[in-house]
């Protein structure tokens, strides 16, 4: 785990990024809907969600218990998304834990039908999180845990 200084730095880098994005003009006031076009994206992906996330796990070279014990997710949670299931906290500890960029893991989501908004809390913190290349489950918890949002592990 990142020491405790590196941590209530980046708690405070946080809250300003937060702060800007809601008083900057940047917040949306609720999620767009997804375009006709974006819909249609969505249903022609040719790889789903489980199958991109074990090929990354393949790509990396790594486990899947590595995986799934570093994103503290039981097997056999990691099982029902190898069967397809999967919620938005556990999709998410995955990215993390895969060490995808914000880029890669919108991709990644988006074949779970999930995506990171400006719009919430949540999703911004989460962001920074992989922006700033925090990774560790243990540390992305403390800081949504300081600012009043659910664990990775309560958003399943």
């Amino acid at each position: 785990m990142t020491d405790r200084a590196k941590l209530e730095k980046h708690l405070k880098n946080l809250k300003n990024y937060l702060e800007e994005s809601e008083f900057g003009g940047h917040r949306a006031a609720s999620p767009l809907p997804l375009s006709d076009a974006e819909i249609a994206e969505l249903n022609k992906t040719d790889t789903s969600f489980s199958d991109a996330v074990m090929c990354i796990i393949d790509e990396k070279g790594l486990k899947d218990s590595e995986v799934y014990k570093k994103a503290d997710v039981s097997r056999s949670v990691f099982n029902n998304v190898k069967n397809g299931h999967c919620s938005k906290g556990t999709a998410i500890a995955l990215a993390l834990t895969l060490e995808l960029s914000l880029e890669e893991t919108q991709s990644l989501l988006r074949k779970a039908r999930i995506v990171l908004s400006e719009s919430f809390v949540f999703d911004k913190t989460i962001m920074y999180c992989i922006m700033n290349k925090i990774y560790v489950a243990d540390d992305v918890n403390y800081l949504l845990s300081q600012i009043g949002q659910p664990i990775l592990r309560e958003a399943r």
